[in-house]
């Protein structure tokens, strides 16, 4: 049974065009259609939004309708395809990986790239040292010595979709503010180039570039227009999705700040620039990168170093 991250829950219930119900099934989180559930309870549709209650991962099904779902389910006859379509992927720490390392009976648990998967029972027929080499560090990440043997770790972690159980969680936790000494200035192209999880995957919004790379899986909204939209400005997109609460998620966004984007103004051959001094072709308030001009009017970021605040703003500030 496949697991699905919170950003991926959003993408199969628009897929499915209604929304996801989870059921707690031991240690597992399992996923059901709205419909599904409605079917087995014999509830109209619009009434399964009050069997649940609001969780971090999705709406949850409470347990007084979960131990009833349950009861129908075992009184379906055999051969009756499950009403569970997946499990959720849930957000571990560290120190949780840490502790299923095959011992004692507990699951042989790995991680790699912030994805988290079991190993226990995993066996690579075909390489039996690709099964020595993902168990060779339990509760931790052996992608080093995957990578000293050769392998290519994206290939792998593909690979091992079916048996991730989680996604690791930032090592930042919620509040903590990007280190100012690291913020830098970000050109359209540049910012175009961090479009890929591999690279680190940063949007702009009013100027100001954010690091998405460990929120994309955690998006409520989805994980398929971060990927679609990864590597560009994205303001426009934020306003039409976040009207209403648009303060809110930009204060929260604070904690992935990266850098400052800057508009190109005009760029120039070498030619042009042969003789000339950069100050006789940039105005106040720009600045120049390589052979292209670019504007910082109008955006103010801080930079703080030594106890003290340097200020850049546009000329009106």
């Amino acid at each position: 049974m496949p697991y699905f991250t919170p950003a991926e829950l959003y993408d199969h219930a628009e897929r499915f065009g209604e929304p996801l119900v989870l059921v707690e099934d031991g240690l597992d989180l399992e996923v059901y259609r709205r419909s599904a559930v409605s079917r087995a309870l014999g509830v109209a549709r619009d009434e399964v939004l009050a069997l649940t209650r609001r969780t971090f991962y999705g709406r949850q099904l409470t347990r007084e309708a979960t131990g009833r779902l349950f009861e129908v389910e075992e009184e379906e006859e055999e051969g009756h395809p499950a009403l569970a379509i997946g499990r959720v992927a849930r957000v571990l720490r560290e120190e949780d990986v840490a502790l299923s390392d095959g011992r004692d009976g507990r699951p042989l648990w790995i991680r790699m790239h912030r994805s988290v998967f079991d190993v226990t029972d995993l066996k690579c027929v075909s390489e039996p040292k690709l099964t020595e080499l993902l168990r060779s560090v339990p509760g931790g990440d052996p992608s080093r010595n995957l990578r000293d043997q050769g392998y290519s770790l994206a290939e792998i972690r593909k690979s091992l979709v079916i048996w991730r159980i989680g996604i690791l969680a930032a090592a930042a936790g919620p509040g903590a503010v990007a280190d100012r000494h690291s913020v830098r200035t970000f050109t359209p192209k540049m910012l175009r180039g961090h479009e890929f999880r591999e690279v680190g995957m940063y949007v702009a919004i009013d100027g100001r570039v954010y690091d998405i790379t460990s929120y994309v899986d955690l998006h409520p909204g989805g994980l398929q227009v971060l990927v679609e939209n990864a590597g560009r400005d994205v303001t426009a997109l934020f306003d039409q999705y976040h009207r209403e609460n648009r303060d809110l998620i930009v204060s929260r966004l604070q904690e992935l700040y990266v850098g400052n984007l800057v508009e190109q103004r005009q760029q120039y051959q070498d030619d042009e620039l042969e003789g000339t001094a950069n100050r006789d072709l940039v105005r106040p308030h720009e600045i120049m990168i390589d052979r292209s001009v670019y504007s910082v009017q109008g955006k103010t970021h801080h930079t703080r170093q030594s106890g003290l605040v340097i200020q850049v703003a546009g000329a009106g500030d």
